[in-house]
């Protein structure tokens, strides 16, 4: 088993805004970001403003119906 003063040194040398504590019997872990939502798009912010954006997803009913309303338009004397 690793001791605690090393992997709190590890910690602070690889994630230096990470903080982790006991509080009774549990243990907090603060990661600071902010959530921040620009033009309707959701993103996390980090401290050295890295940012994180959701993956973006078609809708898949609407590129169907599109699909289907150019076929329908394409057959249309």
């Amino acid at each position: 088993m690793r001791d605690t003063s090393v992997i709190e040194k590890e910690q602070r040398r690889n994630y230096p805004a990470l903080t982790v504590r006991k509080d009774r019997g549990a243990v907090v872990v603060h990661v600071p970001v902010r959530y921040h939502r620009r033009n309707g798009r959701q993103m996390l912010l980090t401290p050295e403003d890295h940012q994180w954006r959701p993956e973006r997803t078609a809708n898949q009913t609407l590129v169907e119906a599109i699909a289907k309303a150019h076929r329908w338009q394409a057959c249309a004397p």
